[in-house]
């Protein structure tokens, strides 16, 4: 069987709720990799997402390239 894994990087924007609803047209689920930033005001949008049974991944809070921190600044 082949497969896709659709991704969403930055999530919760006005858009996500479009791709919602094409998603859920199409019996599809992604995964959303979401920054901490983007959380305040979009929470309703969370939620949509949550009920909608996706996956989510950590994208840090405001999506720094860890490839150039040290461990302790990661931390």
């Amino acid at each position: 069987e082949k497969l896709i894994a659709l991704t969403f990087d930055d999530g919760l924007k006005p858009a996500t709720l479009e791709i919602l609803e094409i998603l859920k047209a199409n019996d599809a689920k992604a995964t959303w990799f979401v920054t901490g930033r983007s959380l305040t005001g979009n929470e309703s949008i969370l939620k949509e997402l949550i009920g909608a049974k996706h996956e989510f991944g950590n994208h840090t809070y405001n999506h720094l390239d860890l490839t150039t921190l040290s461990a302790e600044q990661v931390k």
